[in-house]
């Protein structure tokens, strides 16, 4: 941050705390002048910085995707941006915030299943059969391949290092430096934390209960006798995280809103989810416009068991907007919410209506009560930077879980293909100017079918399976 501008608000603020100056005189609108010359200079040099390191990521990426003849089909996807509103005049307050589910480096490897790791020919039945015989390496592509694309192979046990899919993540993200960035399934906070650090960036983590991300980050199951036993280093946990342009905004208070709940027994419960989210107070510096980012990373399931934690934690989501709708807060809330709009928890959430359902094994079904409170839903509060209908034309999940280590999840051709990543803001308080368009499905399928197979992402063309989200947003 600028001394001089510093200076010159520092100067002001206190004349106006001492009664000494409503307006401002001569000598402080000049020194303001100036310091806001020298800031805008020394904000365009850390864009610039951002965006030399974004361009390093990505030829360093490129250049080994030739040297195993991947040159054309990893060019990424051209993406524009979209005139959503125009800024009001002297309003300054403007920032970008990305959102962005980066794939966690312990769901990437073959445990995950998408569908690039595995050869053409190889269909689905092939690999339910090689999962149950354990034998999966003569169905896998080039290893060579594989690992660009996906992950690095350590030592048994300890797949634990930055890959190059990181790094491509890395130059995504810093090419449109953002003003705030949010993150989900985060499994290497501690060198995402120090190459956005060394890029203006200070951040906040929250990790969710261990799950199926430490099993590819370290340990594995290996059988003793009758007995499966864990081995290896201890896996690391994804997470999500909140990073902010330190020479623009600062951090208000510590975390909060931590927990997400699950449903348990007919009723509510917090520290058994294993999803995660997590909020920040932050501050413009220079204005002094106070405003909390909330990133989340929600259940996902299709099957009758997941509903339940699905509707409980779209409730949540809108009972926490009120809250701060109420309270007065300027709030953005950004991620991978893991259901869209054609689902019974975004119903909830957004429009605080919702169906009766039925959850539970046959022998034992139980009902979910549905819901009527109009009132009660997020939209209500917020309002959505993308279209709350993206829906299957601009899809921000395109997939396909081919194999896998869990068999449920096996399809039969790529069935994925829904918005479920957004960026809300609080009505009124805050308005978005410009989003960062989403490749079409058409664009998407284009780019990642080979000999009439659409594979989707993650693929050359995209790192993870979820595209990231950009919005230019201003706050009043």
């Amino acid at each position: 941050m600028c001394a001089a501008y510093l200076a010159g608000l520092n100067l002001a603020q206190a004349m106006r705390d001492d009664g000494i100056c409503p307006p401002l005189n001569p000598m402080v609108r000049m020194k303001i002048a100036e310091g806001e010359k020298a800031m805008k200079k020394g904000l365009e040099r850390i864009g610039d910085f951002r965006r030399r390191a974004a361009n390093a990521y990505e030829k360093t990426f490129m250049e080994q995707a030739a040297n195993v003849g991947k040159a054309d089909e990893a060019q990424l996807i051209d993406r524009n941006w979209t005139t959503v509103a125009e800024p009001i005049p002297g309003n300054k307050d403007q920032i970008r915030v990305l959102s962005f589910n980066i794939l966690a480096h312990g769901l990437s490897d073959v445990g995950g299943g998408f569908s690039k790791w595995y050869k053409p020919e190889v269909t689905p039945d092939h690999i339910r059969d090689a999962i149950k015989a354990k034998k999966h390496d003569d169905m896998l592509e080039e290893s060579r391949e594989t690992d660009l694309l996906f992950r690095k192979k350590g030592t048994k046990g300890g797949n634990l290092t930055f890959s190059e899919r990181h790094k491509r993540i890395l130059g995504l993200i810093l090419t449109e430096n953002p003003s705030v960035i949010t993150l989900q399934e985060v499994d290497r906070y501690d060198e995402f934390s120090k190459a956005l650090d060394s890029c203006g960036y200070d951040s906040v983590f929250q990790p969710k209960l261990p799950g199926a991300c430490m099993r590819g980050n370290g340990q594995e199951e290996v059988k003793d006798g009758d007995k499966v036993v864990i081995e290896g280093i201890p896996g690391k946990s994804d997470g999500v995280a909140i990073f902010w342009d330190k020479n623009r905004i600062r951090p208000v208070g510590g975390l909060c809103d931590s927990q997400l709940p699950s449903f348990k027994k007919g009723e509510r419960v917090f520290g058994k989810s294993k999803q995660a989210c997590v909020s920040q107070k932050l501050e413009m510096i220079d204005s002094g416009k106070q405003f909390r980012v909330f990133t989340v990373h929600a259940k996902s399931g299709k099957a009758a068991k997941d509903f339940p934690d699905k509707a409980e934690q779209g409730k949540f989501l809108a009972e926490r907007m009120r809250h701060y709708a109420e309270a007065g807060e300027r709030v953005i809330l950004a991620g991978d919410f893991n259901f869209d709009m054609t689902d019974n928890a975004f119903n909830l959430f957004y429009n605080g209506e919702g169906e009766a359902f039925y959850y539970g094994p046959k022998d034992n079904e139980r009902l979910y009560a549905g819901e009527s409170n109009p009132e009660l839903g997020a939209k209500n509060f917020m309002q959505s930077s993308y279209p709350v209908n993206l829906g299957f034309d601009r899809p921000t999940a395109v997939k396909w879980r081919k194999g896998g280590q869990q068999p449920k999840k096996i399809c039969d051709a790529l069935d994925q293909k829904n918005t479920i990543d957004f960026i809300m803001h609080s009505k009124n308080k805050i308005r978005t100017l410009r989003t960062l368009q989403v490749p079409t499905l058409k664009e998407t399928l284009k780019r990642t079918t080979v000999d009439g197979i659409a594979h989707g992402l993650p693929n050359w063309c995209y790192p993870s399976d979820h595209y990231s989200i950009c919005a230019d947003l201003e706050l009043c």
